[in-house]
């Protein structure tokens, strides 16, 4: 035999799909802890009566085809994204500015920004402070940002900004991840197993669902679960490593304040664990007189749990549940350890906002090792934050990678 082999020749390639029923070639090939591809068939099998005992005695038809695949992976600044767009389902590239000395009024999220430098318009999606700055996550709607270096005539209408700097900051990419409202059009994937024995592909994958846990110890994991239409050779593959930056436990923080727009005057929590799930509840969509029967799958409701865990040292997260209380929530991961994408007065590093608008809190318990410290766990679910942010999770992803994923 020539073909034995361990798990670890195992190998990961995706690549998002532009048209369904036509599987694009891997644009990257992901490290994984483990890899569980299971292609599935369902027969129909004749077990009609035929004057003998024997229960099957007729011919076996596939009905139904398909495939499931489950990874899990160490969190990374590049391939995280395609992760990230398939679970919220919408990405729009923004661009990274600072506003500084704005005169009437404080710029703010949701407001519609117009400069005359470039004619351009925009909206400004997102606020986030890296040591003393303030930076401003712009997505364009009319015109492209230029360059606005010390420029003055940035305005909502009501203020009108000091100093404006984009330049400083153009290598630093930004991608913001939203959740898209319907059940149709959300982003499906060409996903490659390659090993010893055979390469394979299952084209029209949809993720299922993404579990991402931060532990000290450990760089964050990710577990995601796709499911696809069609398994099938897939022919002469050639693996290939992209170069990415890892996160790592102590670049990662968790924040609560009572609304999204407190968290980054927020100082960060002691936990020894927070775990983030969500489930897009996929659906199966079946079809007569079609071959393998599955046309594709349908996301359903979309649905935010998870739960942390911390030493038992004070009431906070106690009341939290007792008092029914609800708080918003961010898990910030800056890459210190590498480059900066960008090196000027706060410098930017490969980084990764994730902001639960409104985390319920619920199933409280406490550890009870009378030789051990005790510590607490609390449960959460997110819902959806209709009056400020009109949304119930985002996502800010830094990086360089220019264009969407």
């Amino acid at each position: 035999m020539s073909s034995e082999h361990i798990g670890r020749l195992k190998q990961f390639g995706l690549a998002t799909q532009a048209v369904a029923g036509t599987p694009d070639d891997p644009e990257i090939w992901i490290p994984c802890q483990s890899i569980d591809f299971k292609p599935i068939f369902e027969k129909d099998r004749d077990d009609s009566a035929m004057g003998v005992i024997e229960e099957f005695s007729g011919e076996e038809h596939i009905q139904k085809k398909s495939g499931e695949l489950a990874v899990e992976c160490w969190g990374r600044d590049t391939s995280i994204g395609y992760f990230l767009k398939g679970v919220f389902g919408t990405e729009t590239l923004v661009s990274i500015i600072t506003i500084s000395g704005a005169s009437g009024g404080t710029p703010a999220r949701g407001d519609v920004i117009t400069s005359a430098t470039g004619s351009w318009a925009g909206v400004i999606r997102k606020i986030f402070i890296v040591g003393a700055v303030t930076y401003y996550a712009v997505s364009t709607t009319t015109g492209t940002i230029g360059d606005l270096d010390d420029k003055t005539d940035l305005t909502n209408g009501t203020w009108t900004g000091g100093t404006v700097e984009q330049g400083d900051f153009a290598d630093a990419k930004g991608h913001l991840f939203t959740r898209l409202n319907q059940n149709y059009g959300h982003p499906i994937y060409s996903l490659y197993t390659e090993d010893v024995v055979a390469g394979r592909e299952m084209s029209d994958a949809s993720i299922d669902t993404f579990d991402f846990e931060l532990m000290p110890e450990l760089a964050p994991k990710i577990n995601c679960t796709f499911k696809g239409i069609s398994v099938v050779d897939g022919g002469t593959l050639t693996p290939a490593n992209t170069t990415e930056n890892k996160f790592l436990g102590k670049h990662c923080s968790v924040k609560f304040a009572a609304n999204e727009a407190a968290l980054n005057a927020a100082s960060a929590v002691d936990l020894r664990r927070f775990k983030l799930s969500i489930a897009k509840n996929l659906q199966e969509e079946m079809k007569l007189g079609q071959d393998g029967a599955i046309s594709g799958y349908y996301p359903q409701q979309f649905g935010i749990t998870g739960d942390l865990e911390a030493l038992f040292n004070s009431e906070t997260f106690r009341n939290y549940h007792l008092n029914n209380s609800y708080m918003a929530c961010r898990i910030a991961i800056i890459n210190s350890s590498v480059a900066a994408i960008e090196d000027v007065t706060a410098d930017i590093f490969p980084s990764l906002y994730i902001d639960i608008m409104q985390a319920y809190f619920q199933e409280w318990s406490q550890s009870n090792d009378l030789n051990g410290l005790t510590s607490q766990t609390l449960g959460y679910t997110g819902h959806y934050e209709k009056t400020t942010t009109a949304a119930s999770i985002e996502c800010l992803l830094i990086n360089t990678k220019a264009t969407v994923y």
